[in-house]
């Protein structure tokens, strides 16, 4: 090997590693699409062990797609567990847009158990990062607003939630046409 032919191979596997674990992901969310829960948690426990020492943003992307499907399933312990995992992964490296859709995830996780006060606490967090972000795609635009607006209605505050949900609406019409 070259001298410095070592660190080029061990980032090579790392980055086989990443794109197997992509891989792996992908075949998941088909499993779970076609109701087979079971090889859909086993491809991502496949890919959650491809990057425990690779990239920590993808990561916990694994563990917040492994708690829905949790939720799915009815296992609302353990997705609850992947969320709050997923979540101390993004503050660890800082990632405040993936902190901040870790928080929509838990909101909505909340929501399903019916634990609105905490729901619409973490979705406003959630909102005030991710709300008017013009790094954050439309579609999670819209969605956090979904998710605080769900969480408001719960919550017995259905008056902001329409409000809110109109502004969602609206956003959705400007950027995908008034058909959508």
């Amino acid at each position: 090997l070259p001298q410095g032919g070592q660190p080029r191979l061990a980032e090579a596997a790392h980055a086989g590693n990443e794109q197997l674990a992509k891989l792996y992901e992908n075949l998941a969310v088909f499993y779970e699409d076609v109701a087979a829960y079971q090889k859909s948690e086993l491809a991502l426990r496949r890919a959650e062990d491809l990057l425990r020492s690779g990239l920590l943003g993808e990561h916990a992307s694994v563990l917040g797609q492994l708690a829905r499907l949790r939720v799915i399933t009815g296992n609302l312990a353990e997705a609850k567990k992947n969320q709050v995992k997923a979540l101390r992964i993004r503050e660890s490296i800082g990632d405040s847009i993936g902190i901040a859709l870790s928080w929509n995830d838990l909101a909505e996780l909340y929501i399903y158990t019916k634990e609105f006060g905490n729901a619409v606490t973490y979705a406003r967090k959630a909102m005030t990062v991710l709300g008017d972000n013009p790094q954050v795609g439309v579609a999670e635009r819209i969605a956090v607003r979904q998710t605080l607006g769900s969480a408001l209605c719960g919550d017995h505050n259905c008056g902001e939630a329409i409000t809110l949900l109109s502004g969602a609406i609206e956003l959705a019409r400007t950027n995908f046409g008034t058909n959508s």
